[in-house]
């Protein structure tokens, strides 16, 4: 969810919904994102071997040359596109 203080609209990702958000309420999320930021600011993220192991896999093959082709990149978005589409 992506809350835009300006706007005062709550965007759910991948819903492509947008709804008007009365001043109270837009007040309190931004107070609760300010909290959540605050609260995380000195935490330092230590990534899992796994995570690393994926990091040095994807800089090797970066540097090979090896990348996704644009119809590999759009079956992955489309694949995700779905999974966040409501169902009927």
């Amino acid at each position: 969810m992506v809350f835009c203080r300006h706007e005062n609209q709550v965007a759910r990702p991948g819903a492509g919904a947008h709804r008007e958000l009365a001043a109270d309420a837009q007040d309190q999320l931004a107070d609760i994102a300010l909290d959540i930021d605050a609260a995380l600011k000195d935490v330092v993220y230590e990534p899992t071997d796994a995570e690393l192991a994926g990091i040095d896999r994807g800089l090797r093959d970066a540097a090979e040359g090896r990348f996704a082709t644009d119809a590999e990149v759009e079956a992955a978005f489309a694949k995700f596109r779905s999974a966040a589409s409501p169902s009927s």
